[in-house]
């Protein structure tokens, strides 16, 4: 569709149109404002209640829409925080899903282009922020993950660029992503990808959180074993398994990052593990998850001590040497 705008716009603005070898190029360094007024402003200031929304409307092959994402990838820097509204407005307003997943691929090429500094200075952090933030919070169905994955990079990459690494104003925006992932987690009970899903954002977030990711240690260790000990019995277990990988993956994470406070919860560790392991090893020989499980077991006995551990792993060894000798090994 932007091929669709950029020559239709040239035969009608450009009477060299023919002659342009870069289209693109031409149209965003000459004539980048004419479009924003012309092309994309006038659909935009109609009711914003119009179940038929004018941005959307496709006339010569293109819509409003897709114009947007262009001025926004190829306008220049200093000028495109005045598409801010216009995204803002699709999002605010659309719910199809794909035409919030364009909205939302717009604001992160937007908050990719502009200098973190010019979008604080403007307070736009707190808009963007807020806007995503909504878009964390429901993943009850399938076609949400695409979505809260996007929003999930976005976000990421808007903390990044607008916050001092290690201040205090990062890790309290990283802590809101955080309880956005935890307060989704209650949604998706019976839902294993998209718990998966959810899981699979928990280690780059609690990485990144320092010493205060341990008052979230807890609730994170109970969740995570309380998944990885649930084996699957049913026709839905690749999906569980996915689920369990993903677990798997999370609570390495939070036990490198969650010393020292991880030996309070070694019972609840290595219970799950345990069960885990019997499912995976003994009864499937799942070799992918089982060498998943064994290098979490090593992450939880570098962080509590191996001495820590002996009497534990001395019960299991007598309960079941055959296999938990491997586990330990």
């Amino acid at each position: 569709m932007e091929s669709s705008f950029l020559q239709l716009y040239c035969q009608h603005c450009c009477p060299e149109g023919r002659t342009i070898d870069n289209v693109s190029l031409h149209v965003a360094t000459k004539h980048w404002s004419d479009v924003v007024v012309k092309v994309i402003r006038p659909p935009f200031q109609v009711d914003k209640d119009d179940p038929d929304p004018a941005w959307l409307r496709v006339e010569n092959g293109y819509d409003a829409v897709t114009v947007l994402a262009w001025a926004v990838n190829h306008g220049p820097a200093d000028q495109v925080l005045q598409l801010v509204p216009y995204v803002l407005r699709i999002l605010d307003t659309s719910s199809g899903i794909s035409v919030r997943l364009r909205a939302i691929h717009i604001l992160c090429a937007l908050i990719q282009k502009v200098p973190g500094q010019e979008i604080t200075k403007r307070g736009l952090h707190l808009v963007f922020f807020d806007t995503l933030n909504r878009h964390l919070q429901f993943v009850t169905e399938d076609k949400d993950i695409p979505i809260a994955s996007l929003a999930y990079d976005c976000v990421m990459n808007l903390i990044d660029k607008t916050t001092e690494t290690g201040g205090q104003n990062q890790v309290e925006s990283y802590v809101k992503v955080l309880d956005a992932i935890l307060g989704a987690l209650i949604y998706v009970h019976g839902k294993p990808r998209q718990a998966a899903f959810l899981y699979s954002q928990l280690p780059r977030i609690y990485s990144r959180l320092g010493a205060v990711g341990i008052r979230y240690l807890k609730v994170l260790v109970e969740v995570l074993c309380d998944t990885i000990e649930r084996t699957p019995h049913n026709e839905s277990s690749a999906d569980l398994r996915a689920l369990s990988i993903a677990a798997i993956v999370s609570l390495k994470v939070v036990i490198q990052n969650g010393r020292p406070c991880v030996p309070r919860y070694r019972g609840r560790i290595l219970a799950a593990i345990s069960a885990a392991w019997i499912y995976y090893y003994k009864e499937r020989k799942d070799e992918p998850v089982y060498t998943l499980l064994r290098e979490l077991m090593a992450i939880f006995q570098g962080s509590i001590g191996e001495d820590v551990l002996q009497a534990d792993k001395q019960e299991l060894l007598d309960f079941d040497r055959e296999s938990f000798s491997v586990l330990f090994a």
